[in-house]
């Protein structure tokens, strides 16, 4: 199919500037930051492969996503490597043998380069459950082509997302 213009066509153009692309960017990893959130510092059945699994295939959905807009959303700012450090870990363990990542930017360019992810959990002294026991997401163990396997915080690398350099005030 070939369609000719005539040569008085006014294209018209729609999107978002520079600032409404990071607020855009912003919000989005907020959203997902929130879910993420969500699903690490909730309780779940201990017994039961189904609920683990299905949590932890969301858990890194969101994880993912996080990333992709928080990344976009410091290239935006200009803020890279040290900029953001996490809050956490949150969830300490005695035998942790892969070191956390608190950076903010290398946790999420760990996870975006990442050739697999797997959830932890850990089984906790609490009641909710008090039939089938009691578990808690812990951090996710990330291996990344030619790198150390590293565990990251999902809770940690949002919250100090959250927080930011001075809140993430943007010049408008």
């Amino acid at each position: 199919m070939n369609l000719n213009f005539p040569s008085k066509t006014i294209l018209q153009e729609a999107g978002r500037n520079n600032v409404e692309a990071a607020t855009h960017a912003k919000d989005q990893a907020f959203l997902h930051g929130l879910r993420m959130c969500a699903l690490a510092g909730n309780i779940w059945p201990l017994q039961g492969d189904g609920v683990l699994r299905v949590v932890s295939e969301e858990l890194l959905t969101e994880l993912m996503a996080f990333s992709i807009h928080t990344r976009r959303f410091m290239e935006m700012l200009r803020m890279k490597k040290g900029a953001v450090t996490a809050d956490g870990p949150l969830v300490k363990i005695q035998s942790q043998e892969h070191p956390y990542e608190n950076d903010v930017w290398t946790a999420v360019n760990r996870v975006l380069h990442s050739s697999e992810m797997k959830v932890t959990t850990v089984q906790v002294e609490t009641s909710k459950h008090s039939n089938l026991g009691d578990m808690l997401i812990a951090n996710v163990l990330i291996t990344s082509p030619e790198r150390n396997k590293v565990s990251v915080c999902p809770q940690g690398i949002f919250y100090g997302f959250a927080v930011g350099p001075d809140g993430w005030k943007m010049q408008q």
